[in-house]
């Protein structure tokens, strides 16, 4: 069964701690089965990027779907931000792009953040 979804969240969570600097990025794919064909506004992924000592301003986003959609199973992919945890509630939307490609299709999502 294929598996349909308008929009894509990606959730970007940053803290930030003294000392020296450190970027590392987590991920947290959501499962397929969890995703009802033909709905939309479905989480499919979410990172997170802890930061040690000194701000770090993102310029862009860039990844490769991966899978089997077609290029009209998806219509959306929406970027949010929430600074306090990794979590949609509370974010706020960064940017978006157009995502009717079929897998997989590589994007660089420049910065409106």
């Amino acid at each position: 069964m294929k598996k349909y979804f308008s929009l894509l969240a990606v959730i970007l969570f940053i803290s930030s701690v003294s000392f020296a600097q450190t970027v590392t990025i987590s991920t947290s794919p959501t499962a397929a089965s969890s995703i009802s064909q033909g709905s939309a506004d479905n989480i499919v992924y979410i990172a997170r990027m802890d930061v040690t000592a000194l701000p770090v301003t993102v310029n862009s986003i860039q990844f490769t779907l991966t899978g089997t959609h077609d290029a009209n199973d998806l219509t959306v992919l929406g970027f949010y931000y929430n600074a306090s945890a990794p979590s949609l509630t509370g974010a706020s939307l960064l940017n978006s792009v157009a995502a009717t490609f079929a897998a997989p299709h590589a994007y660089n999502v420049s910065n409106s953040f």
